[in-house]
């Protein structure tokens, strides 16, 4: 029998399991929701598995499980370190993320922002991008994708793009635009 259930960065959530011996939980990616890393097999953090049974069943309540001995392997996608200068736009500076897909794949992208203020990484989709071709994203579109909010050219993040599948050919960059049109590669 298979039980359809949700997954988040941390959880999964099986809201029918049926009552027997074992079960098996299988992740499906949809492309749009990132999972956090779950780290080294000795550092204890694994998952959460949420379940409660079907409504036909009266003697079993559910509950939860937190899962450290096992871990689910993360398999493709590639990490791209784009600039640790995103800033604000202001005063005639914009910063602009350059990125192309040399692969023979589409590829899902998110956006990992880190500002230099502190805090968790901001993470969001940039959505998908075809098969050998290249996009630029504005500082603003990365903001509404993460949530990141740099309010002028003197504030500033790092940005790692995930691209899912990834594979040879997939590259990114950041660049500046300064007053007057002049655009320099950042790194």
């Amino acid at each position: 029998m298979v039980s359809v259930g949700t997954v988040t960065a941390s959880t999964i959530t099986i809201p029918a399991v049926p009552v027997v011996a074992g079960s098996d939980i299988v992740i499906v990616a949809n492309g749009t929701t990132l999972m956090q890393q779950n780290g080294s097999p000795d550092s204890n953090v694994g998952f959460t598995a949420f379940y409660t049974p079907n409504a036909d069943v009266t003697d079993f309540l559910g509950g939860s499980q937190t899962n450290t001995q096992d871990r689910i392997l993360y398999a493709g996608g590639e990490t791209i370190n784009v600039t640790n200068f995103l800033t604000g736009s202001d005063a005639g500076y914009t910063s602009l993320v350059r990125f192309t897909n040399g692969s023979s794949a589409d590829n899902t992208l998110f956006a990992s922002a880190q500002p230099y203020s502190g805090g968790p990484p901001l993470v969001g989709s940039l959505g998908t991008i075809g098969a050998g071709t290249g996009t630029v994203f504005t500082e603003a579109q990365i903001g509404t994708a993460t949530g990141l909010a740099l309010a002028n050219s003197g504030q500033r993040a790092t940005l790692t793009i995930i691209a899912i599948p990834g594979g040879g050919g997939v590259t990114a960059s950041g660049l500046l635009v300064n007053p007057g049109g002049v655009v320099d590669n950042i790194n």
